[in-house]
């Protein structure tokens, strides 16, 4: 389910057989924790061929990390990091450090 919901957050579609079964290999085998998987998809090139732009990079990792919609402060917090020369990377390193996506990972039975 964990991977189920990366291929509909990030991607915006239904996994395909062979790439659902490699991630979710990942997971089970302890080789990967949910937030290398995470960062699998954020930066895969499907991902960065949609050129978002920051609001929707920002609402993605949201609706991604944290099972909701952006709260109005907080996204304008990172959109105004990311306008002033922030990485993407560094963003993204936020959200996986949140005790949130810690608490996420723990409710499929995986490592953060």
């Amino acid at each position: 389910r964990f991977v189920i919901r990366l291929y509909d957050s990030c991607l915006g579609r239904f996994p395909d057989r062979t790439g659902f079964a490699d991630w979710t290999e990942r997971l089970k085998s302890g080789r990967e924790s949910g937030s290398q998987v995470a960062y699998g998809f954020v930066f895969s090139d499907e991902y960065k061929s949609r050129n978002t732009s920051n609001e929707e990079y920002v609402t993605m990792l949201y609706y991604t990390f944290l099972d909701r919609g952006p709260d109005r402060i907080g996204k304008a917090d990172w959109i105004g990091r990311l306008d002033r020369g922030q990485s993407r990377e560094s963003v993204f390193n936020g959200f996986a450090n949140s005790v949130e996506w810690g608490n996420l990972c723990s409710s499929y039975g995986i490592l953060k």
